[in-house]
Order: C-alpha cells, then structure tokens, then sequence
C-alpha cells in the first residue's frame, strides 16, 4: 500500500503541481486550486498509464477526492498474497 500511495502522491503532485505537504485523502476539487475538468482528465490518463489500467466511466465520475484515486486504484490491483 506504501507503494501506492506513493505512486498516487506524485501523479496528483505532477498533475496539479502541488506540493505534496499541500493535500492529503480528503482533498478534493475545492481543496486543490488546479484541480479542473481539464487536469482531471489529465489526472485520469495519468493514472491509467501509471497503473496499466483502464477506469470506466463511474470510476472516473467517483473520484473526488485523493483518496478516492487510492481506492479506485486499489480495486484494479491484483491482491496481494498473504505472508
């Protein structure tokens, strides 16, 4: 999970170029200044790179915030054995 938060942490750094201290799960649209329609398909196309997956529609509609991207990530990754 370290992993993906980091992952998710540095596209939403790149793709609003906020700093990351500047937001957290619960930061959304009024949260983030840059976070328009534009960049959040930006945000989307980033995150469908970064991953290798391809979100449906209401995957793309339920993300509002942060947290939201680690969720909807979360339910395309393969499960992970337990040790």
């Amino acid at each position: 999970m370290a992993d993906l938060n980091g992952r998710v942490s540095k596209i939403v750094k790149e793709v609003f170029a906020v700093n990351e201290s500047s937001f957290t799960d619960d930061s959304g649209q009024q949260d983030i200044p840059t976070w328009d329609s534009l960049n959040h398909v930006m945000l989307v196309s980033a995150i469908e790179k970064e991953f290798n997956i391809s979100l449906e529609m209401t995957e793309i509609q339920e993300i509002k915030t942060v947290g939201d991207i680690k969720k909807i990530v979360n339910r395309h990754l393969p499960a992970t054995p337990a040790a």
